[in-house]
């Protein structure tokens, strides 16, 4: 009730924030109901941002004075400075967090300004050094045990007549751990990966739930 113009909502991953663009391009985050808002970025142009799936980082594309984009990254805290993660010559928007933390994928001018290409960084040195040959045994691994599927159980005897049939406990349903995101900023940049796409131009990123998979026009 302001009378700015808002834009760009979106809740935090836990329900309890609310971040939105007031006015031109700064960034408010609020409790869920709209109280306490508070600016985290200033900025005359709208970023692109994304909530990380912890709630504690947001990773955004905004504008310099030059009309430049670069993507960035800031506690929701302000415990640090905001780090820019691309640093690059050329625009960089669209940056989309992983739902497991991991990865965060934005797309990027880099080799052709006439072209852009998805990019993608591991936020942790070990995710990055893992070899894309154990990647390879790790998903051979889990088609087998999909192939295998279920283990055959004992055949229960038939109720007889009047009985009521045995009642089979549920298995329990997995318990979700959290989401914990860490971030080796040393030497972040040179962990950029390029998916090159030749003569097309990649957007509208999407992380699949699972992170394994990544949509985009």
């Amino acid at each position: 009730s302001d009378g700015e113009e808002k834009s760009e909502l979106a809740f935090s991953p836990d329900g309890t924030k609310l971040s939105y663009i007031r006015g031109r391009g700064d960034l408010y985050i609020a409790d869920a109901d709209g109280q306490n808002a508070k600016r985290v970025i200033q900025s005359w142009d709208k970023p692109e941002y994304d909530w990380s799936p912890d709630g504690k980082w947001l990773v955004y594309s905004i504008n310099d004075n030059d009309f430049n984009s670069d993507v960035w990254i800031k506690p929701v805290d302000g415990s640090r400075p905001p780090f820019n993660l691309s640093r690059h010559p050329y625009n960089e928007p669209n940056p989309v967090w992983s739902p497991d933390g991991k990865l965060i994928a934005f797309v990027g001018d880099r080799g052709r300004k006439t072209e852009s290409n998805i990019l993608y960084v591991w936020l942790r040195a070990q995710d990055d050094e893992k070899s894309s040959r154990d990647r390879t045994i790790e998903k051979a691994l889990e088609k087998f045990q999909k192939g295998k599927g279920p283990l055959p159980s004992k055949k229960e005897p038939a109720p007889m007549a009047g009985e009521e049939p045995a009642k089979k406990d549920l298995p329990p349903v997995p318990k979700k751990e959290p989401v914990v995101v860490t971030i080796d900023f040393e030497n972040i940049r040179d962990r950029i990966r390029r998916v090159n796409l030749p003569n097309s131009n990649e957007g509208s990123l999407l992380w699949s739930p699972d992170s394994k998979k990544l949509a985009f026009n």
